[in-house]
């Protein structure tokens, strides 16, 4: 077997172990996880046939939006990792369900196991079937193998975190991988300049990101400005009591006899007015550093283009450097004035539920 045969049967063994992984983690029975490998088995086979009767430019066609389809999936699997922790924290195994983003083939990774089967055998001149068996037969020895081994590790937890484990790596080799490979250039590299190139690579690929939650984080601010001025009119009305503490009170009457139950409530009350707080405080910190990252980014390829002469893209860096700098700390502002207030708002309201518990007390 010469190299091209183990890089292609390496790549379909990764592939199989990842679904293997999935398989291994949900509460899947013995037959289900052999179905799942011989299902890969048959369409590797229906891949071997089709090899020299589907045209290249058709699968191309597929693996041009692979880049789409790989974000696609790593979204999936976040949130369906997400998903699958939380309902078996409320005692819910959907495993059997959220297993599948895992287990079942993305269209572009099919694609790409078909072209490189089919340069094999274009290559070698093994008839695709042949090629099908192999690729089905490492299919078989993976997805088992894997799943059977990491039964012993089955838990819904440990397979949501493998799926956002897998997703984050999805979003982070569609980031990094295209960029390392542009900056490289093909050019010999010593350890030192790989490192500083890696470096450079994560620094350049977190420009977009940024961008992308400055105005998300923008957004958010507006809305935290409706709900402030809402929350403003309803205080500034005939009733200076909040809805949340005549929430309380009509609770805290039902219960006042019982003066565990009412200190419990009023805890509860407590918690939930810094819940509310979270948000606003974090943002408020996090939109300056979003701008500070969104300024110095850019500034080392503004850097570059001033030394080669560059002025065009010297100046649409530092318009990105200096107006990113501009809305996170708009962002900053709005949610650190925001917090400030309700702060005081809400110690206000505390006050106020614990004078109405202290008072249902002592009747």
């Amino acid at each position: 077997m010469d190299a091209i045969s183990i890089a292609v049967l390496s790549g379909v063994l990764i592939f199989s172990i990842k679904s293997g992984i999935g398989c291994g983690l949900a509460s899947l029975k013995n037959r289900e996880i052999v179905t799942v490998a011989f299902t890969y088995f048959l369409l590797s086979l229906f891949m071997g046939f089709l090899i020299g009767k589907i045209p290249f430019t058709f699968t191309k066609e597929i693996l041009s939006l692979g880049v789409a389809m790989h974000a696609l999936m790593a979204i999936l699997l976040i949130l369906l990792g997400l998903y699958t922790i939380r309902n078996w924290h409320k005692g819910c195994d959907v495993t059997r369900k959220s297993f599948l983003v895992m287990a079942v083939p993305c269209p572009a990774c099919l694609a790409a196991t078909f072209l490189a089967s089919s340069i094999l055998s274009s290559v070698t001149g093994i008839d695709g079937l042949r090629i099908g068996l192999w690729v089905g037969t490492t299919f078989v020895l993976g997805i088992s193998i894997t799943a059977f081994t990491t039964r012993k590790f089955r838990k819904p937890s440990t397979l949501g975190s493998a799926m956002i484990f897998l997703g984050l790596f999805y979003l982070l080799s569609i980031i990094l991988i295209p960029a390392y490979l542009k900056l490289r250039g093909g050019e010999n590299m010593d350890f030192i300049s790989v490192l500083t190139s890696i470096i450079l690579v994560i620094s350049n690929s977190m420009l977009y990101p940024t961008l992308i939650g400055l105005i998300l984080l923008t957004g958010y601010s507006f809305m935290v400005i409706g709900e402030f001025l809402s929350e403003y009119s309803r205080k500034a009305g005939e009733n200076p009591h909040s809805d949340m503490v005549a929430k309380f009170e009509d609770k805290a009457r039902k219960i006042y006899n019982d003066e565990v139950a009412l200190e419990k409530l009023l805890q509860d009350f407590e918690i939930n007015l810094m819940k509310r707080l979270e948000k606003p405080r974090i943002f408020s910190k996090i939109g300056p550093m979003l701008g500070l990252m969104g300024t110095l980014v850019p500034l080392g390829p503004a850097l570059l283009g001033l030394t080669t002469g560059n002025i065009k893209q010297l100046a649409e860096n530092l318009v990105i450097a200096f107006t990113t700098t501009v809305v996170g700390l708009l962002i900053g502002m709005i949610c650190y004035t925001v917090t400030m207030v309700r702060q005081r708002w809400y110690a206000k309201d505390i006050s106020d539920a614990a004078f109405i518990a202290e008072n249902l007390n002592r009747r």
